[in-house]
């Protein structure tokens, strides 16, 4: 309705409307915005291979919990000389379970320290990042979530060319070979998740719950490479990948 046709209102009348939410003049009321509301976390998580995230915490199913307090990392940047390696040390604190009310802080370090015992349980720092850790949390008598995974991966790796001048027929002096490479298995929003190794014959296999993964080459050599893939797990089945490394011959 054009602002002309409003009647004159008292000022405190008009004050008191807006905090109702309605208007001096007829017509809809505006809408009140609310937020989403996030999906509710798992009120407890099996043990077995658990990622931490910095300030959050997991309760397990006997009642344990866990936090990451931090991540210290005081390992050498590259390309710069240090008397010494350095650490990336993940900080915990954990209470409740077989630990009761008391807290324990205790810390795991990537290349030092990466199991401790604390209680009746086993600590095993798998991987770390500036805002995560990949910690194995184990108690003898109870079964870890690996023991339920019935779903991976099986994947073959092969590297090529072999020959500089690709020939026809095709030359089977020249063909793609297997490979033996290191890979990281991540998820899409960089969490590391588990390392694989192939074989002399190129083949691996992992154990992994049903979900998206990026799968990546480990290795600080130029060649060879291979541009990092993503893919999916479903339940109850294996995922059969094929993984061509590039040689770089030409």
């Amino acid at each position: 309705m054009p602002l002309s046709s409003c009647k004159p209102v008292l000022v405190f009348s008009l004050f008191t409307a807006l905090i109702l939410g309605g208007t001096a003049c007829t017509g809809a009321s505006v809408p009140v915005a609310r937020e989403p509301h996030a999906p509710p976390l798992p009120a407890t998580a099996p043990f077995g291979s658990t990622i931490l995230r910095v300030g959050k915490s997991v309760t397990f199913t006997d009642g344990l919990t866990i936090e990451l307090k931090d991540i210290n990392d005081s390992r050498c940047p590259a390309k710069v000389q240090c008397i010494w390696a350095g650490e990336l040390t993940a900080n915990l604190v954990a209470h409740g379970g077989d630990l009761g009310g008391q807290a324990q802080s205790f810390s795991l370090g990537a290349l030092t320290a990466k199991n401790r015992v604390v209680a009746s349980y086993d600590f095993v720092l798998a991987d770390a990042s500036p805002t995560t850790a990949t910690v194995i949390v184990t108690k003898p008598g109870v079964a870890s979530n690996a023991a339920g995974i019935k779903s991976g991966i099986h994947g073959v790796v092969t590297v090529g060319p072999s020959c500089p001048v690709e020939r026809t027929p095709p030359d089977p002096n020249c063909a793609d070979r297997p490979q033996a490479a290191m890979f990281s298995i991540d998820t899409p929003a960089g969490a590391h998740v588990a390392e694989v190794s192939s074989g002399a014959d190129g083949e691996f296999t992992q154990l992994l719950p049903a979900g998206t993964y990026v799968i990546s080459l480990r290795g600080t050599a130029a060649m060879p490479s291979m541009a990092a893939q993503t893919f999916e797990v479903s339940g109850n089945k294996y995922t059969e990948l094929s993984l061509k490394l590039d040689s770089g011959i030409r």
